[in-house]
């Protein structure tokens, strides 16, 4: 899991993966980057235009991996609660202006970007840095703790749920899921 590296890892949306320096910088189409994936503690960069969701509800599934920890902490439980149970898409302008991300730029500028904030990090004090991101995420990890055995329970339960079956027939058969709370 990222959240283990020892070394900062900066996420470019919407340009594999290349080491740098002793970093990582992950490179994701914007269209693909799963919100909580892309969110997990590490230093996300989308571009301004890249779309940025956490769908789970629009399948039937509670939002398990992630979500339910991180998004509160960065933007709020209100916030949060809203757009985790809404599921639709913002940008990495809007995600920036909520605090969701540090950056959103144009989209030619984030490589760009990524890889400065890398090498400053790279050329910094590497034990300073490392143990002041071992330090921060403390708190996410113990809130990880207090809150993934049951996210991921619920996300698991609502597997077997006819709301979560039927976003799956709906998707299949191209059109838009009947839920009906069962």
């Amino acid at each position: 899991m990222i959240s283990t590296f020892t070394s900062p890892v900066i996420t470019a949306f919407d340009v594999g993966a290349c080491p740098l320096y002793g970093m990582w910088i992950i490179l994701m189409p914007a269209d693909r980057a799963n919100s909580s994936l892309a969110r997990w503690p590490r230093e996300p960069m989308p571009a301004e235009d890249a779309r940025i969701a956490d769908p789970h509800v629009k399948i039937g599934l509670v939002a398990g991996d992630g979500g339910a920890v991180i998004w509160p902490m960065l933007i709020g439980p209100n916030r949060a609660k809203e757009f985790l149970m809404r599921g639709n898409l913002i940008t990495g302008r809007e995600a920036e202006r909520m605090g969701l991300v540090n950056y959103a730029l144009p989209r030619d500028q984030v490589l760009g970007k990524a890889r400065e904030i890398a090498e400053e990090l790279a050329n910094g004090p590497t034990w300073a840095i490392r143990w002041t991101k071992l330090a921060v995420n403390k708190a996410i990890k113990d809130k990880v703790n207090l809150i993934m055995d049951a996210s991921f329970a619920l996300e698991m339960a609502t597997f077997q749920t006819e709301d979560h079956r039927e976003a799956v027939r709906s998707f299949a058969e191209k059109r838009k899921p009947k839920f009906t709370g069962r």
